[in-house]
């Protein structure tokens, strides 16, 4: 999925879009190192981490300065659109260009 589409599906601009991107380049940063030692030091493919980083509000808390926007583009909500999901995990797989994440 194009970032534009991305943008348009989550209501971010793209500057928005880059905003959640680092943020969940930080998270892995501070939790990734644990989620390894806990793999037995093995690489974690990039779906793993993906789920990793969007599991249990791991963003939002490893980034308390986030735009109203993002926070909300994260969000989940009854009836939580499939289209917002995939266009939250599109946004995740840009974020996370590798195939696995290790030491």
């Amino acid at each position: 999925m194009k970032p534009e589409k991305i943008c348009k599906i989550l209501n971010l601009t793209p500057e928005q879009l880059k905003e959640l991107q680092d943020a969940a380049w930080i998270t892995w940063n501070n939790i990734g190192y644990d989620c390894i030692q806990a793999n037995n030091g093995k690489d974690i493919p990039r779906n793993q981490v993906i789920e990793i980083v969007l599991d249990a509000d791991h963003i939002v808390s490893n980034n308390p300065r986030l735009s109203p926007e993002v926070h909300g583009a994260l969000k989940y909500v009854d009836g939580y659109s499939e289209q917002k999901q995939k266009a939250k995990y599109a946004a995740m797989k840009l974020a996370f260009p590798c195939s696995r994440y290790g030491m």
